[in-house]
């Protein structure tokens, strides 16, 4: 995957500051810097080692191994390989003794290991370490000052504790007296190194630090965080949001209160990491650019509260509308909504952004007063209303589309307990109240199937139904039931559905049932036998036709029923007979049906041709036999 320009970007600074200390090293070249006076030669050293051999071994093993150094782009790399670097000259250490050369190695073993390590911080993102390189710069100058010293570190360590020469630490110092003066010789100088450490050191810390700094004159709104880590400038930003006040002068006196007290919040960590990406201090066209903008976020119920805190005497509190039941119409009605008044809190809030975007710590508004509205109005509290009236007048538990079990409003509205929470109307439920009608849910739901009856004559056509069957139903385990239509009840202000609660029940199917049925009316015994599937159902005394109008014999299919009805009653009619019942017309005008004015049921026959029955017989024979029934007339 290609590196970013971001990566890339950095990864050139990192190459920088690895080129400084592998340029630093290499200054040891062997060549003396010209004197005062007459023409430098090397001079030999301890053990008969010249500066310019000296020099030439720490050369080659900068040269091997600052090339290695040099080609890293990467913070953690470029750390492990000066400490590769830092280990190969404490290697090389033991073979020069020549005094000077090997005094200046010993700093320069150390800025190796002290930059290496500077490195692995700063790819952890702590730049801590950088105050390390200043004091090791102070070392180094120091000791590279003394160079061309004879017998200047003879013995002790460094801070590192690094050997200080090759020669032992008990090397006696050198004794002085008076003795004639000499011609003075050529010193053995490095002095265009000696102040290199310093320089170049210094360059280090710098390149170093641009590695993790925001550009100089960057400021976030009105904070300053130029020169500052991500994680101090995020600092910064939170910390100057919550200390900038609004002073608010009011006809009672003037209050004060910060942005923390507001609870302001900006998203200070995300915004300095977004500054260090694009305006970092080592890119210098980034540097002292315009101020970045934020979005500061504030609460503004929050704001409210702290201001009527903060200046009661500025506020009167507005009333939600509320909402009840009424027991004595039965439904929920709405109490109005009151305004109040208060401070401005959009006035504070754009105060406070407009005090931390200018860089101001403090601001004086002038507090003015404002309609301060209720978080329930009046027509959000009617829509509540409306919507828990529509609950009540159709609550209850179904099956399907059956309203199986109605419930009343009172029993539900008791339920229910209407709350202001937080400027809105919410419903919760009672689950013990709920349960009550639950555990009474299998009595009222439970039925049995009801089988179907086909009715058929004799030879099996098909007369009628008596019933279509019905399929039963059963409740089962009721657990659970009352939790969830109280949590169902508790949308009721949104959900005007919310009182609709739908049963599962097992359905048990009913069964289908032929049956043949004939009727029976023998003249001699005087009864009328009911059959179905050839078996007696029931049997009835009747009283047919006198002699002088004789009932017909024969088989006849009952063709029509008539409820009541007047028989006879015409102008060429011997008789007149009013509100005859149950009539089963069977033959022509001959017919069971009910006799209310005589009791010879059994005994003998008094009609003009009818079969009489008494009342509740004739009226089982109307509902009994269906259209198409046979009826057999015999002796």
């Amino acid at each position: 995957m290609p590196a970013s320009p971001r990566r890339g970007a950095r990864n050139g600074a990192v190459a920088a500051l690895l080129l400084v200390v592998v340029l630093l090293a290499a200054g040891c070249t062997g060549t003396a810097a010209p004197a005062s006076s007459g023409t430098a030669v090397d001079q030999p050293g301890d053990a008969g080692q010249s500066t310019a051999e000296a020099c030439a071994l720490v050369a080659s093993t900068i040269a091997d191994v600052g090339s290695g150094v040099s080609e890293q782009s990467d913070a953690q790399a470029a750390a492990s390989a000066l400490a590769d670097a830092s280990a190969r000259l404490r290697d090389t250490q033991p073979q020069i003794t020549n005094d000077a050369v090997a005094a200046a190695v010993v700093p320069l073993i150390e800025l190796y290991a002290s930059v290496g390590d500077a490195m692995t911080a700063m790819a952890a993102g702590d730049a801590s370490k950088l105050d390390d390189l200043a004091g090791l710069s102070a070392d180094m100058q120091g000791a590279l000052g003394r160079f061309g010293e004879p017998h200047a570190y003879h013995g002790g360590t460094n801070r590192r504790g690094l050997p200080m020469s090759n020669e032992s630490a008990h090397t006696p110092e050198p004794e002085y007296a008076w003795a004639p003066a000499e011609p003075p010789r050529a010193r053995r100088r490095l002095g265009w190194w000696i102040g290199a450490p310093a320089v170049a050191l210094a360059v280090v810390a710098v390149v170093a630090a641009s590695l993790v700094l925001i550009a100089p004159g960057t400021a976030v709104a009105g904070v300053t965080v130029g020169g500052m880590t991500p994680g101090s400038a995020a600092a910064a930003i939170t910390q100057r949001l919550a200390e900038t006040t609004v002073d608010i002068t009011t006809s009672a006196g003037t209050v004060s209160v910060t942005g923390a007290d507001l609870g302001a919040t900006v998203n200070a960590t995300e915004i300095a990491s977004s500054v260090f990406e694009t305006r970092p201090a080592w890119n210098v066209t980034q540097w002292n650019g315009t101020p970045v903008a934020v979005n500061v976020t504030v609460d503004a119920a929050a704001v409210h509260k702290v201001l009527a805190a903060a200046a009661p005497d500025q506020n009167t509190e507005p009333t939600d509308a509320s909402v009840g039941f009424d027991s004595a119409s039965g439904a929920y009605t709405v109490t109005p909504a009151v305004a109040g008044s208060g401070l401005d809190a959009t006035a504070v809030t754009a105060a406070l952004v407009s005090a931390f975007t200018d860089g101001r710590s403090a601001t004086t508004i002038s507090g003015q007063r404002v309609p301060l509205s209720p978080a329930v109005t009046t027509d959000a509290a009617t829509a509540v209303a409306s919507n828990l009236n529509h609950v009540l007048s159709t609550a209850g538990f179904y099956v399907g589309e059956e309203r199986t079990v109605p419930l009343d409003a009172a029993t539900v509205a008791s339920w229910l307990t209407v709350s202001d929470a937080n400027g809105a109307l919410t419903v919760t439920a009672d689950r013990t109240g709920i349960q009550k009608a639950v555990d009474g849910l299998a009595a009222a739901v439970d039925t049995a199937p009801v089988n179907a009856k086909i009715i058929t004559d004799l030879q099996g056509k098909q007369l009628g139904t008596e019933n279509d069957g019905t399929n039963g139903r059963s409740i089962g385990d009721t657990t659970g039931i009352a939790a969830a239509f109280a949590s169902q009840l508790g949308s009721a202000t949104t959900s005007p559905d919310a009182g609709v609660y739908r049963l599962q029940v097992a359905e048990t199917a009913f069964q289908t049932e032929t049956v043949s049925r004939n009727i029976d009316v023998n003249l001699t015994t005087l009864t009328t036998t009911l059959y179905e599937n050839g078996q007696v159902v029931a049997s009835y005394p009747v009283s047919p036709g006198k002699p002088s109008t004789p009932t017909s014999t024969g088989n006849f299919r009952i063709y029509a029923h008539i409820a009541l009805q007047d028989m006879g009653c015409t102008a060429t009619s011997t008789y007149c007979t009013k509100n005859v019942p149950w009539v089963s017309y069977y033959n022509g005008d001959e017919a069971l049906h009910g006799a209310y004015w005589h009791n010879e049921f059994g005994i003998r026959g008094v009609s003009h041709g009818c079969v009489n029955m008494r009342i509740p017989d004739a009226k089982f024979v109307y509902t009994w036999a269906p259209i198409g029934t046979q009826v057999s007339v015999h002796y």
